[in-house]
């Protein structure tokens, strides 16, 4: 009896050192392993199905989808993954499932697309308009090419026709995508910071862009956001991209839309290398509504502002509440900003949703009176509102300002003197 419980207990520890690598991985948050070192190329009439290399594909007529659980692809080819479409005249849908942690990864440095789709078997491409690709799932993604970087140039993660992010989160050192057609970004999150000297590489481009939802971070050579022949329309979401070298953290040769849904206000936070030609937020036509927008610089602000009915907007340094504004999501002021509440604004922080933080060295000048850190500290305010409900005249003749701070139900009132430092208690 001793002898079958020990033979049991070995047969166990051979059949658990034996599990697929990269799923302990995974799990323990080590560096996987690759599961296939080849293209991987798939067909719309047949589906396939790898669990070792962990991907599952279902073929149909329109397309098809492709589960990824604990993949890892790494190929000396650019071309990565490849969807084959014998019939190049009709664009297909490719769904993308993210389980787990997945990479898709390049030791090549050649300026074509790592994830895209062809005509033919064995093909390789730069851009095309195949492949309207959905990306979603719990999982991740990361696409990268092997590092360090040494060539001016570098592959792109996505061609193709179109791309739309419903979840997940995606991670990349290389541009994200260059589809001819829309890039619809409406949930999940995005981290793509590409190394400088990459000058070729814009992080997103497409004709044209809508981000609806998501926590998006880009920092790029080149414009991290772009369209060239398309509007780029920002309605949710938080944003924060960059321009590491000689453009706009977000370009666009048509209009550039920031407005909120009335629902969530979008937290846009753009920025771009001091003393270029280009703007941090760059195009003939922006317009900004319902949303809140820090930005190194805007391209002819002055026009802008004039029909700005609500908002917080920063052109550099100087920052303003437009209208009757709620903050919905929590917003950082930039140190050595400053953000002021004219006597026809109201401020108000969604209890629960919204929080507005003012570090040390960040003003909040409230009708004339600025509310500060200092001390090393920030102050939090959350929950509430900050409005100027009136001014009246003491026996000596000097002015004072009524400030309300809500906090849940509780409101409080003080009375300030103008120029005077309101500290509030950090949060």
């Amino acid at each position: 009896m001793v002898r079958r419980i020990l033979s049991i207990i070995i047969t166990l520890a051979v059949v658990i050192g034996t599990l697929p690598v990269n799923t302990n991985a995974a799990e323990t948050g080590q560096e996987m392993t690759p599961t296939r070192t080849e293209t991987l190329e798939l067909s719309i009439s047949q589906g396939e199905e790898n669990q070792e290399e962990g991907w599952k594909w279902t073929a149909d007529n329109n397309g098809g989808t492709l589960e990824l659980e604990n993949c890892y692809i790494k190929t000396d080819e650019v071309k990565a993954l490849r969807f084959v479409f014998p019939d190049n005249n009709n664009s297909k849908t490719i769904n993308i499932i993210l389980k787990g942690n997945n990479i898709i990864e390049t030791t090549s440095t050649d300026y074509k697309a790592m994830i895209g789709s062809t005509d033919k078997a064995g093909s390789s491409i730069t851009y095309n308009t195949l492949g309207d690709y959905v990306i979603k799932g719990e999982g991740s993604l990361d696409i990268r090419t092997s590092e360090p970087i040494t060539k001016p140039e570098s592959p792109y993660a996505f061609g193709g026709k179109s791309i739309r992010i419903e979840s997940g989160n995606i991670k990349s050192n290389i541009g994200f995508c260059f589809v001819r057609k829309e890039v619809n970004i409406q949930g999940g999150s995005m981290y793509i910071d590409i190394p400088s000297g990459i000058g070729a590489l814009d992080g997103v481009y497409g004709e044209p862009i809508n981000i609806s939802g998501g926590d998006i971070y880009i920092n790029a050579p080149q414009c991290a956001i772009r369209s060239d022949d398309g509007d780029i329309n920002i309605t949710g979401g938080n944003v924060e991209c960059g321009s590491k070298e000689s453009t706009s953290g977000i370009f666009s040769s048509c209009n550039i839309n920031i407005t909120g849904n009335g629902e969530t206000i979008p937290n846009v936070k753009v920025s771009n290398k001091p003393g270029t030609a280009f703007s941090a937020l760059h195009s003939n036509n922006i317009s900004v509504s319902g949303s809140a927008v820090i930005a190194d610089s805007i391209r002819n602000f002055d026009s802008i502002e004039e029909i700005i009915e609500k908002g917080i907007v920063f052109n550099g340094s100087d920052g303003k509440v437009y209208g009757e504004t709620e903050l919905t999501s929590c917003i950082t002021l930039p140190v050595g900003s400053t953000l002021s509440v004219p006597e026809d604004s109201v401020l108000h922080i969604k209890n629960g949703g919204g929080s507005l933080i003012i570090p040390d060295g960040a003003l909040l000048v409230n009708n004339g009176i600025p509310v500060s850190a200092g001390n090393g500290e920030e102050i939090c305010i959350t929950g509430g509102y900050i409005k100027k409900e009136g001014v009246f005249c003491t026996n000596h003749n000097k002015k004072y300002s009524i400030v309300t701070i809500k906090d849940g139900d509780n409101e409080t009132p003080n009375y300030y003197s103008e120029g005077s430092i309101i500290l509030l208690e950090p949060g």
